[in-house]
């Protein structure tokens, strides 16, 4: 029996982000490990604080403890899952950020930074082609000559970290 010395992650039951990078290290750390599934399910309940602990709880009372632990894994995915929400909330937080100058090399840095998580999640999620939906559903005319970033400027620059980045 094998179980990782790295600390545990935790989620309190926050943005759908949060719970998918919880979710992605929980399972690499925990529900991949080579242990009892009575364990995995104790350390998720230990790992969770949202308001779905007492529905997690329930979990406990199942006879089968694999069953348990997969019920658990199910009702979390329930409340804070929603694959669509999540990747609505990663493409606007891409599209929708705070101005960035040309000369701002530090907010084009985090800009560039923004867009290469969405374009990686989007791709282990297997919903890249999101970014051209949601490009042709926000694109308004722009000024090509300023490169500031503002809610439609953001369209340009997924294009652009695709062509360059992806393709």
């Amino acid at each position: 029996m094998r179980f990782s010395q790295r600390p545990t992650p935790k989620f309190s039951g926050g943005t759908y982000s949060e719970y998918w990078e919880f979710k992605r290290v929980f399972q690499r750390h925990v529900g991949m490990a080579q242990i009892p599934d009575t364990l995995k399910l104790d350390t998720l309940l230990a790992a969770y604080a949202g308001p779905a602990k007492d529905a997690l709880r329930g979990c406990l009372q199942i006879l089968d403890p694999k069953a348990g632990y997969k019920e658990a894994l199910d009702i979390l995915e329930k409340r804070h899952g929603s694959k669509h929400t999540y990747v609505c909330q990663l493409i606007k937080k891409a599209l929708r950020g705070p101005t960035v100058r040309l000369s701002d090399a530090k907010g084009l840095q985090q800009f560039s930074d923004e867009l290469g998580n969405c374009v990686r999640n989007l791709k282990v999620l297997g919903e890249l082609r999101q970014i051209d939906t949601a490009s042709n559903r926000d694109m308004r005319p722009i000024n090509a000559a300023k490169y500031t970033r503002h809610p439609y400027n953001g369209v340009k620059f997924i294009y652009l970290y695709k062509v360059l980045y992806v393709a």
